[in-house]
């Protein structure tokens, strides 16, 4: 089940109507903030890049990243 579907399958089965009315406020919120701006960790704003880069830059990508962040350094 993707998140989307959870969210949607949360809220149909939720009996808490503040709890509603405060997610209603909290997206009319966010959609008058900013109303073009995808959500943080929004699926659809990562999948717009899949496919970008080559099997060779991501393994690079990949390698880079474990040799600079897993190795720990001095005294634990």
């Amino acid at each position: 089940m993707t998140i989307r579907q959870q969210v949607i399958h949360r809220i149909a089965n939720t009996k808490n109507n503040q709890l509603l009315y405060e997610l209603l406020a909290f997206l009319d919120e966010r959609e008058r903030l900013d109303p073009d701006r995808p959500p943080r960790g929004s699926y659809e704003a990562i999948m717009r890049h899949a496919g970008t880069i080559s099997e060779e830059d991501a393994k690079e990508m990949t390698d880079i990243i474990n040799r600079e962040f897993n190795n720990i350094e001095g005294e634990w």
